[in-house]
């Protein structure tokens, strides 16, 4: 019943859903209880319905920024990572987007495994910096916050992308707009 909220067309309605159903996940999958739930989130990525899309990947937020590391399993975090991914490098609305990079930044603390390899870390990087170079300050702000959050845990992996980094980071200092500054 309360899944079926997520697609609601009110914005109340999904952002407490999502909160309800990231509390409750909160509980049970430490348990191991209600392990397809990260599965239909994932599969409600790929609807058309704008509201189903954009209350999964808040739910996935939620999901990813209270759970504890080893609560979610590998194959879980490798969907999350690889449909958001897709989703920013896809997807043109900001909101979606916004969601997404924020879904990424709450997940990094689980990512030892995939920033090990070097061709995650590339598409990790590539949709963060993606992020955090984007007009969208809010957007822009969770990328610069996502890529903080890789270099503080990952710095050695993120060696060839510091010339991107540098030149986000001075763009970032030089922008005139306070949210992205502070």
């Amino acid at each position: 019943m309360i899944l079926s909220c997520l697609g609601s067309n009110h914005k109340e309605v999904r952002k407490g859903s999502a909160q309800a159903v990231a509390a409750i996940a909160k509980l049970e999958l430490p348990k191991k209880a209600w392990n397809a739930l990260i599965k239909v989130l994932l599969k409600a990525l790929e609807q058309q319905k704008l509201e189903f899309r954009l209350s999964s990947l808040e739910t996935l937020s939620y999901i990813t920024e209270d759970a504890d590391p080893g609560v979610l399993s590998m194959e879980d975090i490798d969907g999350i990572f690889m449909s958001v991914i897709q989703i920013i490098n896809i997807d043109q609305v900001k909101e979606v987007q916004e969601l997404a990079i924020s879904c990424i930044h709450h997940l990094i603390k689980f990512s030892a495994k995939n920033f090990g390899i070097q061709d995650e870390t590339k598409n990790i990087l590539n949709a963060i910096i993606k992020c955090a170079s984007i007009e969208n300050c809010d957007i822009r702000k969770k990328g610069l916050m996502a890529m903080t959050e890789v270099l503080k845990n990952f710095y050695d992996v993120s060696k060839p992308f510091l010339a991107d980094i540098w030149t986000i980071s001075v763009n970032a200092i030089m922008c005139k707009d306070e949210d992205i500054v502070q």
